[in-house]
């Protein structure tokens, strides 16, 4: 079984689809953090992309939790979410302004169709080094980290993109 948590309109073959807001009949309506159709140790692979900053911080840290639980041994979990010190790197060398900083962790940008809910916004943020730590602290071994860089699109249009980290690791 593989994963694809809160995914909106990143419908995959071959994974379980899960969004709580997103209709469509190749999604799972359910809230990721009770997936009350996975059984511990079953599931191969874990994506969430876009999906924990959007959670209470102590609700995401139990998400992680539980989704270790859901892994089978050597199961892949892959984390993309804000990264939080390059945020603030392109706001101290003044890629954004304050308008845009907000407009990144807070504006509640709905990238589906033009209403905003509750669960477009942010309601947490991370670092690369936080997330590392806390996931090496469940248990996961880290394989592999990214962090998106300050790139000439965000220079030219400070809009383009958020900043982001992903992380890959296994149980």
């Amino acid at each position: 079984m593989k994963l694809n948590l809160g995914c909106a309109k990143d419908i995959r073959q071959g994974y379980i689809n899960v969004d709580l807001h997103y209709k469509h009949p190749d999604v799972v309506n359910e809230d990721i953090s009770k997936l009350t159709f996975v059984k511990n140790g079953t599931v191969e692979k874990i994506l969430a992309k876009d999906v924990i900053e959007h959670l209470p911080y102590n609700a995401a840290l139990e998400c992680l939790k539980t989704w270790y639980l859901y892994l089978k041994p050597g199961g892949k979990l892959l984390i993309q979410t804000t990264n939080f010190n390059k945020i603030k790197e392109a706001f101290t060398k003044n890629i954004w302004d304050v308008r845009a900083l907000n407009h990144m962790l807070f504006s509640g940008v709905n990238w589906i169709d033009a209403d905003s809910q509750n669960c477009d916004f942010h309601k947490s943020v991370y670092t690369t080094e936080f997330l590392v730590n806390t996931l090496q602290n469940i248990g996961y071994t880290v394989l592999a980290t990214e962090e998106d860089e300050i790139d000439d699109i965000l220079v030219s249009s400070p809009y383009a993109h958020n900043l982001n980290s992903t992380v890959l690791v296994q149980k």
